[in-house]
């Protein structure tokens, strides 16, 4: 196994791209110490760190009480080593104690009774006191994979998790025969050219749906984005939009490749991805 505890994007990025043999567990600390967090990837990196840490904002967007302690701001930053030193909080040795202890143990227990195929994301909470922490885990099925190229020819890797498609699918059958969609929301790392989609919003009350074509309104959808990059301190934001192709496969139409380029402009390009839900399967652009 592989132990990232550097808490070093840079690192992070690294390890996201590079290929190697073993499993990658990666920990990191949050609010002065309080919030532990260990990632543990699936068989043959299915499930990566990327996804995790992804998934921990994503959960920031969904509870606001876990993400004021998560994207708390207010803490004392300091420097350590030089060269190739970094910043990092300012937390008592007691505190950092418990939860390091934790995340040994945890991993230490993988050791012994072997990993699962599955990801993992361990978050450890501590209780009010900083007396103990109770530690909440969350399997990660494989995420499914695409690969797309970008406006400049490079290679852009999405990633996707299961259940966002398994909302897809439901929301499109409410729609029977008329095309629906909605807003993909979820992180961007231009540095290792990825994209991880964790999460569809409903498309807005003012949304236009026919059995050919589909446009999507904006009332309500700004203050909506507002919120989700706030609570994950801009971590998870608006990728793209998805819609259903009910009566055909998943292939974009030219009118399709029109509004992502439309669409690609009005995000002052930044990365931008969409996707088809057909009768066959689906599709990224």
């Amino acid at each position: 196994i592989i132990i990232d505890s550097t808490a070093s994007l840079s690192a992070n990025n690294y390890l996201t791209k590079k290929e190697f043999e073993g499993r990658l567990i990666h920990t990191s600390l949050y609010n002065n110490g309080t919030i532990a967090f260990v990632g543990v990837e699936g068989k043959n990196r299915e499930v990566k760190i990327i996804d995790i840490i992804s998934l921990m904002y994503q959960k920031c967007t969904e509870e606001n009480e876990i993400a004021k302690r998560i994207t708390d701001t207010h803490a004392t930053y300091q420097s350590i080593g030089q060269g190739c030193g970094s910043f990092t909080t300012a937390s008592s040795d007691a505190t950092i104690s418990i939860s390091s202890a934790g995340m040994s143990n945890l991993i230490q227990n993988k050791i012994n009774n072997g990993f699962t195929d599955n990801g993992e994301f361990l978050l450890g909470i501590m209780d009010e006191n900083n007396l103990g922490i109770s530690w909440e885990t969350t399997a990660i099925q494989p995420l499914n994979v695409k690969h797309i190229k970008g406006s400049q020819g490079e290679d852009w890797e999405i990633r996707i998790f299961q259940n966002v498609l398994d909302d897809i699918k439901i929301e499109s059958k409410k729609w029977n025969d008329l095309e629906t969609g909605g807003i993909l929301i979820g992180h961007i790392s231009i540095p290792t050219q990825t994209i991880v989609i964790t999460g569809q919003i409903e498309a807005p009350k003012d949304s236009e749906r026919g059995k050919t074509k589909f446009n999507s309104g904006i009332k309500g959808l700004s203050d909506k984005l507002k919120s989700i990059e706030k609570y994950s301190a801009g971590m998870i934001t608006q990728l793209g939009t998805w819609h259903s192709h009910p009566n055909s496969s998943s292939n974009p139409s030219p009118t399709d490749l029109r509004s992502k380029r439309k669409m690609y402009e009005d995000r002052n390009d930044m990365p931008t991805v969409c996707l088809i839900s057909g009768i066959d399967n689906f599709q990224v652009y």
